[in-house]
């Protein structure tokens, strides 16, 4: 009885919000793609080349997951039997002195279920992480573009001004940038700094994917333009780097945060646009933005591609 009410939970929720969710989702996929190859469709490719990767790793994860979520509602069903059976025959217990051995047969099954508990929630936890991972390796791309407008414009404020491009469409896709992330790490529980490190590794593979993908076409040529600006950053001492960090990401919050509370809708656009400009303009230093200079600039080029 108990896993015939979870099941039919699960696919009352099922009828109830997935064919919304998967209209949803293929409609903001095919306008997304539709859009990537109308700008770039090289670079579009390239980005899609990540989805095979995220289905594979969503069909091995999710067999792996619904193996677990069977274990927990097989040890609930348990649970529920067990008691069951000792509260009807509680008096032929208590009529033979058997309560420590109901006591015992509960411990044990709560055991049993206390560890199949736990392990789907490592498998979740492996399933979101490596999700969030693969999605930073394309939310990023982002970034890697306005970088690469920057360095194609020689005007520091045009290139400024076309560079916001990366954080407003962070901020109105809701994706996941590592600099936009840290600034609530505060507000939030330690789940969350945990998403983090996952976040700043996927950010690194995907601006390094934009890079070398680049550096195979005509853009290469901004490659002398990106090198000059990695040997200014690389000259900067440590302590001077972090300094110059803290005051990037203090206006990075001010962007994202007055996108966030402002009532107005050209406030919010304002706050991003001028939160960005500023830390470019001033020369700080962003961490992201660094990710797609660097192997741009230095990196490639010593490894000789």
């Amino acid at each position: 009885m108990s896993r015939v009410v979870n099941d039919l939970f699960e696919v009352v929720e099922l009828a109830h919000h997935g064919p919304e969710d998967l209209f949803i989702s293929v409609l903001t996929l095919a306008g997304a793609v539709g859009i990537m190859f109308t700008i770039r469709w090289q670079l579009a490719v390239l980005i899609l080349v990540l989805i095979p990767l995220i289905l594979l790793f969503t069909i091995w994860r999710r067999g792996r997951m619904m193996a677990a979520s069977r274990q927990v509602k097989e040890r609930t069903a348990g649970i529920n039997a067990d008691i069951e059976s000792s509260i009807s025959g509680v008096r032929v217990a208590r009529a033979f002195h058997n309560e420590a051995y109901e006591i015992e047969k509960f411990e044990k099954g709560n055991a049993r279920y206390r560890t199949a508990k736990r392990d789907y929630y490592r498998e979740m936890g492996i399933f979101i992480s490596g999700l969030d991972f693969l999605s930073s390796i394309m939310n990023v791309a982002v970034i890697a573009f306005g970088g690469t407008v920057f360095l194609s414009v020689e005007n520091t404020v045009i290139g400024s001004l076309f560079f916001t491009i990366g954080l407003f469409v962070v901020c109105t896709r809701g994706l996941h940038l590592f600099t936009g992330k840290v600034c609530y790490v505060f507000d939030n529980d330690a789940a969350y700094a945990k998403t983090l490190p996952v976040i700043w590794l996927g950010n690194l593979v995907g601006t390094s994917l934009i890079a070398l993908a680049e550096k195979c076409t005509r853009l290469a040529s901004l490659s002398a333009r990106a090198q000059g600006i990695c040997e200014l950053k690389l000259s900067e001492p440590l302590f001077g780097a972090f300094i110059l960090a803290v005051f990037c990401n203090v206006m990075i919050y001010i962007g994202v945060e007055g996108y966030r509370s402002n009532p107005h809708e050209l406030g919010k656009y304002l706050a991003l646009f001028f939160g960005v400009c500023v830390f470019i303009l001033c020369g700080f230093e962003h961490c992201v933005a660094n990710m797609f200079f660097l192997p741009m600039g230095c990196l490639l080029n010593a490894l000789g591609v």
